[in-house]
């Protein structure tokens, strides 16, 4: 018997890559439609796209929808006090969500693909982080810098975390799953 998994991706827009194009694929936008459309999983991978929903919360409240009773979540962002969390017009981010990247087009002369408040949302730890667990459906299974997880410590100091961890991963289970991985 042949083993491995099942894939179905979902994005906003189809952008496969050809030799995969033929993949299942289902089209939704996370701050619009009901996650429960796209089914249930034992895995789904939410990786840089957190920052880019203007309703995290809604979100989070309602990811559970899509696993599986044992299913897990990897869900992974770039935070905005990181060195990267204005994408390409960091570190102008630094000089605040409302003036940075305006600076940034005065300086570089050139087209950005983010602008805060449009496509790209001031997301952090911490509050990530008490989301979830104040949602009676889920619960953090692992907290770690998406490109260090040696570092993982840093996800438990609260200031230090928004600025050290880049990238911030979690991997996310269903409280009624039971025991932690």
């Amino acid at each position: 018997m042949k083993q491995g998994c099942q894939v179905t991706f979902a994005d906003e827009e189809q952008g496969l890559l050809p030799e995969i194009s033929s993949a299942p694929f289902r089209r939704i936008n996370l701050d619009r439609d009901d996650v429960a459309a796209l089914g249930e999983y034992d895995l789904a991978i939410c990786s840089n796209v957190l920052e880019h929903l203007a309703k995290p919360k809604q979100f989070l409240d309602s990811v559970h929808k899509i696993l599986s009773p044992k299913g897990v979540l990897f869900l992974s962002w770039t935070n905005w006090l990181s060195p990267w969390g204005g994408h390409e017009f960091s570190p102008f981010h630094y000089l605040g969500a409302r003036r940075g990247h305006l600076i940034y087009d005065k300086l570089m002369k050139r087209k950005r693909k983010h602008t805060p408040f449009e496509n790209l949302y001031p997301t952090y730890i911490g509050k990530v982080l008490s989301l979830i667990r104040q949602s009676p459906e889920l619960t953090i299974l692992r907290a770690a810098p998406r490109y260090y997880t040696e570092f993982a410590f840093l996800i438990r100091i609260p200031v230090l975390r928004e600025f050290l961890t880049w990238n911030c991963a979690l991997l996310i289970g269903r409280k009624a799953a039971g025991a932690k991985l």
